[in-house]
């Protein structure tokens, strides 16, 4: 668990975007300044925001646990013990690097062919950790096939694809139509913002767009990750027929107060982005317009409109916050490895400055993309015509395109 030391770097305030500029951007300044936040706070605010950070980095425990009453409700099955664990100061997790055991951060969700959670003896979530004297749900381990291909120009490629074999399932088979969803813990930062995005639709939150509130994402990690209820989610995410899920021990009804839920809500509404890490001026504005010319700035949207934040107008996240489908090769798989219709929300680019200096820097839903560069190729669907551009330019303009990529 990192130490709350960590996070006054990320609390720097966001100046109001100037009338002149001619792409309006949240910019992060990096004062390390503990007083500043995204928006001003006023003394109440900050005491519920410092409130959040403080339960954000702490490990929640069993309930009846001495002394632990803001705190206990873990389990009796999860997958990490504080929200810190996978979501480390804020930022995105750090994903699968090699063959083996899933990473804890990288959720192996259970759903069906309609994209529905799958009512199954495990729930919405194959949970890999389990309190003493209770059996773990299962596990995922990881293998990695590679794929390898040439640009038009000869220059090879590699890419890797994850399979997910489900190993020690606990109490029963899954069923035979289950889909497995992998999905890696996304950045927190900039939640405000996204709340704020004015959208056609009201689902923004999560990998696929389906979640319109972050008091809802926020209440489904805590169910689906940790065990643990709130008053959005009142029942844990116990399997059919597991009673002894069912009838475990609760830590309070619900088991995170109403006021320490909303404090770890004010504290991700508080995260401003960490700032981009712009090229020289020339090569800033030619991988610019290489990411217009080739079409990424289709889905990855320039400016997204905001409502109801004072002073300001637009944000830049680099993403349109909208679903859509990529192709086969990034689809979710059933048990027989067979790919199922799967769409996937813009993940904002924003961000990817600080994700680097955090290496390794892995991408895409599942982290299965070990560079800009081959998340970029894992596009289809949707997306080909934006890949196919890609690949069809020059060797430098595509090492311009990426390094540009790599500084939002």
């Amino acid at each position: 668990m990192s130490r709350p030391a960590a996070w006054p770097l990320l609390l720097a305030a966001i100046p109001l975007l100037a009338a002149a500029a001619p792409t309006p951007r949240v910019a992060f300044t990096g004062s390390g300044d503990p007083e500043a936040a995204l928006l001003p706070l006023d003394a109440e605010a900050r005491r519920l925001r410092d409130r959040g950070l403080a339960l954000f980095n702490t490990d929640h425990v069993a309930a009846g646990t001495e002394g632990a009453a803001a705190i206990d409700g873990l389990g009796p099955v999860y997958n990490a013990a504080s929200c810190d664990a996978c979501h480390n100061s804020g930022h995105r997790a750090r994903g699968p690097i090699v063959d083996g055991p899933a990473p804890l951060p990288l959720v192996i969700q259970l759903g069906t062919a309609s994209g529905t959670a799958n009512a199954s003896p495990y729930g919405a979530v194959l949970n890999a950790q389990a309190l003493p004297g209770v059996a773990v749900e299962g596990r995922a381990t990881l293998r990695f096939d590679h794929l390898d291909g040439r640009y038009p120009d000869g220059q090879p490629w590699r890419l890797r694809r994850p399979r997910y074999p489900i190993d020690a399932v606990a109490r029963a088979r899954l069923p035979a139509g289950t889909v497995i969803r992998p999905r890696i813990a996304p950045p927190v930062f900039g939640m405000a913002l996204i709340e704020a995005a004015r959208l056609p639709s009201p689902g923004r939150f999560g990998w696929q767009a389906a979640v319109p509130s972050l008091a809802e994402q926020t209440a489904i990690a805590y169910a689906h990750e940790m065990g643990i209820t709130s008053r959005l989610r009142p029942q844990p995410d116990c399997g059919t027929g597991d009673r002894a899920c069912l009838e475990a021990a609760n830590g309070g009804v619900p088991e995170v107060a109403d006021r320490d839920f909303d404090a770890v809500l004010a504290l991700q509404r508080s995260l401003p982005v960490p700032a981009e890490a712009p090229l020289a001026a020339d090569a800033e504005a030619a991988g610019r317009a290489l990411f217009i010319d080739t079409g990424c700035s289709g889905c990855h949207v320039v400016q997204l409109p905001v409502d109801g934040i004072a002073g300001l107008d637009t944000i830049t996240a680099w993403s349109d916050l909208r679903s859509h489908d990529l192709g086969p090769g990034l689809a979710d798989r059933d048990l027989a490895d067979r790919p199922q219709p799967t769409r996937f929300r813009t993940a904002p680019l924003w961000g990817l400055a600080a994700a680097r200096a955090k290496a390794p820097l892995l991408l895409l839903h599942d982290g299965r993309a070990a560079s800009v560069e081959e998340a970029i190729l894992w596009h289809g669907g949707e997306a080909s015509a934006a890949r196919a551009a890609f690949e069809k330019q020059t060797a430098t303009a595509r090492a311009l395109l990426i390094r540009w990529v790599e500084g939002r």
